[in-house]
C-alpha cells in the first residue's frame, strides 16, 4: 500500500525576477551554450519590471502533481529567515501538498535566485543554494515514504541523496525513479555515468546533455545516442523552442512545441518534467505524457514565475488545448 503517489525531492527557492534592462548577447565558446549575457561593466543598469515568487524544482513540480490529483509530498530545506516566511505563506495555498517532510536550517539562509529575463523570454539565473545545499539525507525518512514514484530534482550535489534514492529503488522495485537533475548533480553523474542506468525516467536539456556526454552542443544526434546507450529507462532531451527527443526503449520520438507567446522561460524544464511524469503515472502512455509535459511547460512560460501559471486538468478542456493536443506534431521511429 502506497502512502503517496509521488514524493519529490529538491529545492525550494525565493525568486527575484528582473525584466526590461539593457544588455547584449555575446558569443563565447567558453560557455556551454556558446553565448553570454553582457551588461555594462561597473555601472548601474535600470530595470523596468521586478517580481517576487517562490520557486525551486521541488515546489514547481509538486504544484503540478497535486493539481492533477496526485497525493504529493515534498522533501526540501528552508532557512529560518524572512524568505522562508514568505515561502511558507505561499505554500499554504497549496492545500493538497504534504509539507510534513520539510527540513528547517537555523545556520544558513533560504536558497534564492535572481533571474534576469531577456526580451525573448530566455533567462540567466544567479543562484544562491543556501541551506538547499545542506539537504540532509539523514533527516529523510526513506523507510516511511512508501511512494509509487520517487522524483529526484536537484540534490544540490549531495552524492548520498542520489545513492539513497537508488537504494530505495532497489528495496522497492515497483517504485518508479524519475530525475531532472540540477547542475551539481550532473557533475556527480558525469563522474559516474553508469549510475544513469538506475533511473526509470531521466530528463535533461541539450546544454546539460552536452556537458554530461562531453560531446559538442550542436551535435545533437550524437549526444542523444550517447544518452540512449547510457540509460536503461525512458530518456528525454528537451530542446527549448525546437521541441524534444525522447526514447522509451522501443521508439525514438521527436516533437514540436505548442504555439504560445514566451514571457519567461524560467521553470520550463521543471514544468515539462512534472507534466511528463504526471502523465506517465496517470495513463502510462508515452505520447500523452509528452503532450502533457509540453502543455505544462507552454502554460508556465506565458507568465513570470516558475509555478504561477501551472496547468490544471480543467485547462485541458479549453478549446485551445483540445485543438493543440490534437495538432501537436510527434514523429516516431524504431531505433
Amino acid at each position: 500500500m502506497f502512502r503517496f503517489d509521488i514524493v519529490t525531492i529538491g529545492s525550494i527557492t525565493f525568486d527575484i525576477f528582473l525584466k526590461g534592462f539593457k544588455y547584449d548577447i555575446v558569443k563565447n565558446k567558453k560557455f556551454i551554450s556558446q553565448k553570454g549575457l553582457a551588461l555594462d561593466y561597473s555601472s548601474k543598469t535600470g530595470v523596468d519590471q521586478l517580481e517576487y515568487h517562490s520557486g525551486g524544482g521541488a515546489l514547481n513540480t509538486g504544484v503540478l502533481f497535486s493539481n492533477f490529483g496526485l497525493k504529493t509530498a515534498i522533501i526540501s530545506r528552508l532557512g529560518n529567515d524572512f524568505a522562508a516566511q514568505i515561502i511558507r505563506e505561499r505554500i499554504k495555498e497549496c492545500q493538497k501538498l504534504d509539507f510534513s517532510l520539510l527540513q528547517t536550517d537555523d545556520r544558513f539562509s533560504t536558497a534564492a535566485s535572481c533571474i534576469l529575463v531577456t526580451g525573448d523570454g530566455e533567462k540567466t539565473i544567479l543562484s544562491y543554494k543556501g541551506c538547499g545545499a545542506n539537504l540532509n539525507e539523514e533527516e529523510m525518512p526513506f523507510s516511511q515514504i512508501q511512494t509509487k514514484v520517487l522524483y529526484l530534482g536537484s540534490a544540490s550535489g549531495n552524492k548520498n541523496i542520489i545513492q539513497k534514492s537508488f537504494d530505495y529503488k532497489k528495496k522497492n522495485p515497483f517504485t518508479i525513479l524519475a530525475s531532472n537533475p540540477g547542475n551539481k548533480d550532473l557533475e556527480i553523474l558525469k563522474k559516474h555515468p553508469s549510475w544513469l542506468k538506475g533511473y526509470d525516467i531521466f530528463i535533461i536539456n541539450q546544454n546539460e546533455a552536452a556537458y554530461l556526454s562531453g560531446i559538442p552542443y550542436k551535435k545533437e544526434k550524437q549526444i542523444f545516442q550517447w544518452l540512449i546507450w547510457h540509460t536503461n529507462g525512458i530518456c528525454i532531451i528537451t530542446q527549448g523552442p525546437k521541441g524534444l527527443m525522447a526514447y522509451d526503449r522501443k521508439n525514438i520520438y521527436h516533437t514540436g512545441v505548442y504555439d504560445v507567446k514566451v514571457i519567461d522561460s524560467t521553470g520550463a524544464g521543471d514544468a515539462f518534467s512534472a507534466g511528463f511524469t504526471a502523465g506517465y503515472i496517470l495513463k502510462n502512455d508515452i505520447i500523452y505524457s509528452l503532450k502533457l509535459g509540453l502543455a505544462n511547460a507552454s502554460q508556465v512560460i506565458q507568465k513570470i514565475g516558475a509555478n504561477s501559471n501551472v496547468l490544471k486538468p480543467n485547462d485541458l478542456n479549453s478549446q485551445f488545448w483540445k485543438k493543440a493536443f490534437n495538432q501537436l506534431k510527434i514523429t516516431s521511429e524504431r531505433l
